[in-house]
């Protein structure tokens, strides 16, 4: 991160609930050092975060020299290779694919069951399909979480309820995502994804037709009663359950657990750079911490926007700092009249520093043109401006503006830090000189629903392509008068399948669904969703690329 820190502390959360100071391991973990250094690509190497274990790092102190140095890299000390942001966002839309393929599975498995044998012979004999599930790779959207906050805190709260109320307490990525992006008639997956378990079944006897009898001649109508609401003059409703039901049954036991351990193999599985130029390395490098299942923690990484030297991305850095200035001038708005000035101050000086590297001379000037006029002078001031509110504050006995780094870990102005949970994902020079890093997130969380969920599956219509439902087949018999023996003709025809709805209606869902998100992290503060101690998946080492 920036330069001018020696230690940059990133404490860990819980998967589900946020960890505050009392919780041992609140301040357990941290990032001790940042390895941006462009000349590691020239070597092949991946830049990397550097986590250290605080309470194993206490276990070592009682050795000196290098024994100290050895008991740290053995026990204490874990790497973590950045990820490039577009291989997270394909890892995003797999993910997103692995839940799509579930919920056809799901839908397709037990409408079968139910309309065996007309659909059976349809889809699981003849294998009729409406395309291949592809859903376009994800938005990237960051995601602010409340929960990673610890309850007491240095600083305004108010201001920091303020930012959370203006700039927006935003939802996960994955928020709205996991539907199909199309409901078709059809599935979007093969049989043989939907019917297992699944053989052709004649008995028993499902419905009775409702009927109509039509004499035109005389105007006559008659129909069995429910006919045009859709009811048959019969139906097996206990046999329709329990086909439903089992359908059910089986969807949850072996298609929810095929889904459980796709993600797993997707959330865990690295991509590594195979080409000698950096300029094209496309890069996963998860760590499970400890894992993504619920009450586990989450598979993290973090993110880089491009892994490039400075002076081939230019523009590309100059628009991720126009990005986050838009975002420290909205917050401006939402501070107290007294720090206004000193919040600008406080990220115009990134920018300055930013500016002068060597790679970035093309842009300096365009750079410096979004600071706004504020110059080293106005720093002066904003710095004695936030001194002084914090002298003033803790005269109250309140706590003031400027972390206790030796209570929270957390270097800086408290509340100011608060703003870079909004600034995006962006290249190593922009995430080391304002202080931050962006990370990928996948985690579970326990739901309970109906698929698919209205809200994310285009409204009622979505919701109404996957209601549970038999198709029968109405019979309509015309009578015709004739002037000779018999003196009439009768002819029977087959109406338009109509749906019979059966309980419950809709699939139901309760149980552990992926999310994923890019949240970006302030020095010193707590990386959300976390838990535990790191574990590599089994036969996974990063050594060769971070040596």
């Amino acid at each position: 991160m920036r330069r001018a820190l020696s230690v940059i502390s990133l404490v860990l959360l819980s998967a589900s609930l946020a960890l505050g100071p009392g919780d041992p391991t609140y301040s357990r973990y941290r990032v001790s050092s940042v390895d941006t250094r462009i000349s590691q690509l020239l070597k092949l190497k991946l830049p990397f975060v550097e986590v250290v274990d605080t309470e194993a790092q206490k276990a070592c102190q009682g050795k000196s020299g290098q024994e100290y140095f050895n008991c740290l890299k053995s026990t204490a000390t874990w790497r973590v290779p950045y990820s490039t942001l577009g291989a997270t966002q394909e890892k995003a839309r797999l993910l997103r694919k692995a839940w799509q393929r579930f919920e056809e599975r799901y839908y397709w498995h037990v409408i079968n069951r139910l309309n065996n044998p007309a659909l059976y012979v349809a889809y699981c004999w003849v294998g009729l399909r409406g395309g291949e599930l592809n859903p376009p790779t994800p938005e990237v959207r960051i995601s602010v979480d409340r929960g990673a906050l610890p309850s007491e805190v240095p600083g305004d709260s108010a201001f920091r309820d303020r930012l959370f109320t203006g700039l927006g307490l935003e939802a996960p990525a994955s928020a709205g995502q996991h539907a199909l992006d199309v409901y078709y008639p059809l599935p979007q997956v093969p049989k043989e994804d939907f019917c297992d378990n699944l053989s052709l079944q004649f008995l028993p006897l499902m419905y009775i037709p409702g009927l109509c009898i039509d004499i035109p001649q005389a105007g006559f109508s008659w129909c069995t009663p429910g006919y045009y609401e859709g009811d048959p003059l019969w139906f097996n409703m206990d046999e329709a359950q329990k086909r439903v039901n089992d359908g059910i049954a089986h969807a949850i036991s072996k298609y929810y657990s095929d889904y459980q351990a796709e993600v797993q193999q997707i959330a865990m599985s690295p991509i590594l750079p195979t080409s000698p130029d950096p300029a094209r390395w496309y890069v996963y490098a998860p760590y499970p911490w400890k894992t993504n299942l619920l009450q586990g923690g989450a598979v993290v990484a973090p993110v880089v926007a491009d892994i490039r030297d400075p002076a081939q991305t230019a523009r590309d850095i100059l628009a991720q700092v126009q990005s986050i200035q838009n975002v420290v001038w909205q917050a401006r708005g939402l501070a107290p009249a007294e720090l206004q000035p000193s919040l600008v101050a406080y990220f115009v000086q990134n920018t300055m520093e930013l500016a002068d590297l060597p790679g970035l001379s093309a842009v300096k000037n365009n750079l410096l043109s979004l600071l706004q006029g504020v110059d080293k002078a106005a720093l002066s001031a904003a710095r004695t401006a936030v001194a002084a509110a914090d002298l003033l504050e803790k005269s109250q006995n309140r706590r003031g503006y400027l972390a206790d780094k030796a209570e929270t870990g957390a270097p800086g102005v408290f509340p100011f830090e608060e703003v870079k949970r909004w600034f995006p994902p962006a290249s190593l020079p922009v995430q080391e000189q304002f202080g931050y890093t962006n990370w990928f997130l996948v985690y579970n969380q326990l739901e309970s629903t109906v698929l698919p969920t209205p809200k994310d599956a285009m409204g009622a219509f979505g919701l109404l392509q996957r209601t549970i439902v038999y198709w029968w087949i109405p019979v309509r018999i015309s009578i015709t008068l004739v002037p000779y023996f018999p003196f009439i003709q009768v002819a029977g025809s087959l109406d338009i399948p109509k749906p019979k709805a059966v309980p419950p209606y809709v699939l139901p869902f309760a149980g552990e669904r992926t999310h994923w998100a890019w949240e970006s992290v302030p020095e010193g503060y707590p990386i959300p969703k976390v838990r535990g101690t790191p574990l590599l998946p089994s036969g996974v080492s990063y050594d060769v690329l971070l040596r």
